[in-house]
């Protein structure tokens, strides 16, 4: 099936929409992910959420993190987070 310019450009949209209101994934391993979910780890994200006034959303049942940042703050964030791990 063929898909018309408009709705490819409507679906491009709306996925940016629902990235910028979920925020970017950040990828971790699991013994990251472990160190990570744990209380100083946590409190570890609340003094990244300060430092680069951004919301890190943390979800214990899927294990992930996302943050809500710009885009191009993101590897920075990423590589604070592994530098911290």
């Amino acid at each position: 099936m063929l898909k018309c310019p408009i709705k490819q450009t409507l679906d491009i949209f709306h996925q940016k929409l629902i990235n910028s209101l979920n925020g970017y994934p950040i990828t971790l391993s699991e013994y990251q992910k472990t160190i990570i979910l744990s209380e100083i780890g946590l409190a570890n994200i609340l003094d990244l959420e300060e430092k680069f006034h951004c919301k890190l959303i943390v979800n214990e049942a899927q294990r992930t993190l996302h943050a809500l940042v710009s885009f191009t703050r993101l590897n920075t964030i990423k590589a604070e987070i592994t530098a911290r791990v």
